[in-house]
């Protein structure tokens, strides 16, 4: 098997995985192949990710393209050597979601630079963390 092969992005088994993971190519296109670009483990066709991607980008209004999906999702197991390194179940795990937006940065960025603590009610220790991020 090579990174190649998975061009048209076929669901592939943890041994798969794993076995594409263990090869000598680029880190940055085994990323990129094996998590970025790939089908899900939740869903089933690529028709039904991307309407879902597409719905959740209209909720969130950003351009589907910045929603990834990451973690035991992304690669069929989990990265936590808590969790034991243990392989995604559709009925018991969770979807984790990256959004990567430049426009959604600066929104988010322009809220935390111009709320008040205080009136969030944040506690004492919650609130001084608050102020000092905002400082960078």
């Amino acid at each position: 098997m090579h990174v190649d092969d998975l061009a048209s992005w076929p669901p592939i088994s943890i041994q798969t995985f794993d076995e594409l993971a263990m090869l000598d190519e680029s880190p940055d296109l085994l990323v990129t192949s094996l998590i970025l670009e790939r089908l899900p483990f939740k869903f089933e066709s690529h028709v039904q990710y991307f309407r879902w991607r597409e719905e959740l980008s209209h909720g969130l209004y950003i351009d589907q393209r910045d929603i990834l999906v990451i973690g035991t999702s992304a690669t069929g197991r989990s990265l936590s050597p808590r969790k034991k390194f243990d392989v995604f179940r559709n009925d018991r795990s969770d979807l984790d979601i990256a959004v990567v937006s430049q426009q959604a940065f600066e929104t988010a960025w322009g809220w935390i630079r111009r709320a008040d603590p205080v009136l969030l009610g944040f506690d004492e220790e919650t609130r001084s963390s608050f102020e000092a991020n905002k400082k960078h």
